[in-house]
């Protein structure tokens, strides 16, 4: 399993026009979700922010036959990759298929203007990506990470940027939960406030499961967010399914995320759930840089983080105690279905091998 440093770079190019999370409308969805006997109800943070991401991103095209540059078309750089099925596998077409759409997804998150992806008569995803780097390329036929990690402390605004390891300098042992923030003295909040606010964001790198605590967090637009995140809770091994799920013909007409674990992490989340939600309440605020003891508990935000860059940050509302479970929370069509890309293709449909990967 392989992550890619130059995909932060890419999140906060597409970030860097979005407005700020917390000024946007956003309104809670009551409906039971299709996929489960329960209401699974999760609020965003980022919902329209999401949908900037996929205007900016457009222009993708994955196709079973792709077309490559015009002739007239003036001179690109960028990577040709090739890409087969790992040894000892034998994928159908639309297994094939389904791998090309997750690796245009990526692609359209790294803000490619322009990409052909297609199924060649070999059997191989034949990928051209205008404007990516030979470490970006290399990176699409691998399995990537996402991580769901619990908030720690309310999200701190970065200014002044000096430390790629902010916590290095505290006289005291950073908290692991909020509880143990919640135990620090005044005093001691105070200066991991201010650690947090002189995060060097550029200066971090991909987090590995549980070991890098402060993760940026750019899908609000700028100044980004420094985030202190607990161990996490489950990973993108540990997800089955992600789906854009359509409104309800009787309820608001707004868009959901279905996410469908996997029986390890069902459990794992079901637990965390019960422990930390709102139960059905939002307490006066949505904005992860306002949660704590008498707002909604910083703890009942997750981060998803999808190889070390923060998509999105909702609060749980309900236990979830079943495999499914939803995000909700004015998403559009467009954001929904980015969310789901998302969450989803962390692993790959099929296993991958890189045969080539050469500069256009």
């Amino acid at each position: 399993m392989r992550t890619d440093t130059d995909l932060r770079g890419a999140y906060a190019h597409l970030a860097a026009n979005a407005p700020r999370a917390e000024a946007l409308q956003l309104t809670t969805n009551d409906r039971p979700s299709r996929n489960s006997g329960g209401n699974r109800r999760w609020i965003p943070a980022v919902a329209a922010a999401l949908a900037v991401v996929v205007a900016v991103a457009i222009a993708l095209l994955v196709r079973g036959n792709g077309h490559g540059r015009r002739p007239d078309a003036p001179p690109v750089s960028g990577q040709h990759v090739v890409c087969a099925p790992s040894a000892g596998t034998t994928p159908s077409v639309s297994q094939l298929n389904a791998a090309a759409g997750t690796i245009s997804d990526r692609l359209r998150r790294l803000g490619v203007p322009t990409a052909v992806v297609r199924v060649n008569g070999a059997g191989e995803l034949d990928i051209t990506a205008p404007g990516t780097t030979r470490a970006q390329a290399g990176a699409l036929c691998t399995d990537h990470r996402l991580d769901l990690r619990p908030l720690i402390t309310p999200g701190v605004p970065v200014s002044g940027s000096t430390s790629g390891d902010p916590l290095s300098t505290l006289p005291f042992a950073p908290p692991t939960s909020e509880r143990g923030y919640r135990q620090l003295s005044h005093s001691q909040q105070g200066q991991l406030t201010a650690a947090l606010a002189h995060t060097a964001c550029a200066a971090l790198k991909i987090p590995t499961a549980t070991t890098d605590r402060v993760v940026c967090d750019i899908t609000g637009g700028s100044p980004p967010l420094a985030l202190l995140l607990g161990p996490t809770i489950a990973d993108s091994t540990q997800i089955a399914s992600a789906a854009a799920i359509p409104p309800d013909p009787s309820g608001p007409a707004q868009w959901a995320v279905a996410i469908t674990f996997r029986p390890a992490g069902q459990t794992a989340w079901s637990s965390y759930t019960t422990a930390h939600n709102t139960g059905g309440q939002s307490n006066g605020t949505t904005s992860r840089t306002d949660c704590g003891p008498t707002r909604i508990p910083c703890a009942d935000f997750v981060a998803f983080v999808l190889d070390g860059s923060v998509v999105s940050v909702p609060f749980n509302l309900d236990a979830v105690t079943d495999s499914t479970t939803q995000i909700t929370g004015g998403l559009t069509q467009a954001a929904a279905t980015t969310l789901a890309g998302q969450v989803a293709d962390g692993q790959l449909p099929v296993p991958l091998r890189t045969v080539s990967v050469q500069p256009i």
